[in-house]
């Protein structure tokens, strides 16, 4: 159970990441 929070929590820094680094690049 820990592994699948894990990659929850791992996904969801991988998706705010390229959120960020699309607004940078933009400016």
């Amino acid at each position: 159970m820990k592994n699948i929070i894990t990659i929850i929590v791992a996904i969801i820094i991988v998706f705010y990441a390229g959120m960020w680094s699309q607004k940078f690049l933009m400016e």
